[in-house]
């Protein structure tokens, strides 16, 4: 794939490199989401399978990330909240809520992948969805759901009723 340069861009390419412009390149055409409505689980699913295709989010190690909307669930921003082992990956109020605070969000979605592929929730699952409503409840903040994704499938604990 070619990347358009401009003259301007010339001594920029030359001093970082062709590798590094072009990573610059995919880090930008990560972020046109930005503004898409996240209005189902399916759809916030869809998104962070694209961003594992892109390499972006691991396949082999649980990862939480949490998607940032505003009231409409237009996507305002997505943060990768841990990257934990094949087993685990730690998940507090502290780290999902401090982006919507910062960036005056009112609407959180959290989602993780199950490396093993099963998309069963676990009582770990359960356990911080529970933690994260009560968070979301003091602090006037939204959490829509929690998902799990796996291989083939997702749960969508809270939509789901299963807690």
């Amino acid at each position: 794939m070619s990347y358009p340069i401009s003259e301007k861009q010339v001594g920029i390419t030359e001093r970082l490199g062709e590798e590094t412009v072009k990573l610059i390149y995919d880090i930008v055409r990560v972020f046109e989401p930005i503004g898409v409505e996240l209005d189902t689980p399916g759809k916030v699913v869809s998104l962070f399978r694209a961003y594992q295709e892109k390499g972006i989010i691991p396949r082999e190690r649980e990862a939480v990330v949490g998607f940032y909307m505003t009231a409409r669930n237009s996507l305002v921003s997505m943060h990768i909240i841990s990257i934990g082992t094949s087993r685990g990956s730690p998940c507090s109020p502290l780290e999902v809520f401090r982006p919507a605070i910062v960036e005056a969000t009112p609407v959180v979605v959290v989602a993780h992948n199950h490396p093993s592929g099963d998309c069963k929730p676990s009582l770990e699952d359960r356990t911080v969805t529970e933690r994260l409503l009560e968070a979301s409840r003091i602090l006037g903040i939204d959490l829509l759901d929690h998902l799990v994704i796996g291989t083939k499938d997702y749960s969508a604990i809270i939509s789901d009723g299963l807690l």
